[in-house]
């Protein structure tokens, strides 16, 4: 039987049958400033319906024209609400074995808080990065300058990051010093048919991670990509495609160690 339980800035989903499963957790895009977790119901229904993972869906604070909030705001309030995952009180899910999902926007935060940012507030807790089994970034925005000179009309870039945008470049930050080694997993997604982000931003973040993995002598196995699967635009996340990949590539992982 599954369970819903909804706070202010997580939606969880689960089955009540078993609390010893690995939890999936998505983090949106949007652009800094639009969707929420109410519209990934499906995404997290699918996931479990189809490989019995429970799902958390998160929330973080919003740009608007009327509060200013500017990066990293919105990486702060996912980091906290991870936290509590590991800390979470009702047991749903193994939280000692976290899955973590970014797109777009999602990606760059999830990027800001695993990699070593050097931002004092982005800094995990040793119980989360251990928990952290795997990271999957779909469509990713990391470099926000060179996503600008070759988007010009986005305006979200200077509404959500002070300058200079080079310091929140996530291709530019080193692997942290406290990251397990040669234990996270990371998967870089992307779809064919996305014409909002380009490829050259998942791709030169699968070379960074796997190069820092090769420079840290880690297993280079542990990096992967995939701009195959998804033939789709940039809004796939709601998608049953997206939805499988995400439980497919989990499992995959998984069953492997």
């Amino acid at each position: 039987m599954t369970s819903e339980h909804h706070h202010p800035f997580i939606d969880l989903y689960a089955d009540t049958e078993t609390s010893d499963k690995p939890l999936v957790v998505f983090i949106h895009g949007g652009a800094w400033r639009s969707e929420s977790k109410d519209i990934f119901q499906s995404f997290a229904l699918h996931i479990l319906d189809e490989v019995r993972l429970p799902v958390a869906v998160l929330d973080y604070r919003l740009s608007t024209k009327h509060n200013n909030l500017k990066h990293p705001g919105h990486a702060e309030d996912v980091l906290d609400e991870l936290e509590k995952l590991v800390e979470w009180p009702t047991p749903l899910f193994d939280r000692s074995r976290l899955y973590l999902v970014g797109h777009s926007a999602g990606a760059h935060i999830l990027s800001s808080i695993f990699l070593d940012s050097e931002v004092d507030t982005l800094q995990p807790s040793d119980a989360l990065l251990y928990a952290v089994q795997g990271i999957l970034v779909a469509s990713g925005i990391f470099d926000p300058e060179t996503l600008l000179d070759r988007f010009p009309n986005y305006d979200f870039i200077p509404q959500v990051f002070t300058g200079p945008y080079s310091r929140w470049n996530t291709l530019n930050y080193t692997i942290r010093s406290n990251m397990p080694p040669s234990f996270t997993r990371w998967h870089v997604v992307h779809s064919s048919g996305d014409t909002l982000v380009n490829v050259e931003q998942s791709e030169a973040m699968f070379n960074h991670i796997h190069e820092a993995y090769a420079k840290e002598n880690w297993d280079t196995g542990l990096i992967s990509k995939d701009y195959d699967t998804l033939t789709i635009g940039h809004y796939y996340t709601t998608k049953a495609p997206f939805a499988s990949l995400v439980g497919a590539w989990a499992m995959q992982d998984i069953q492997n160690r």
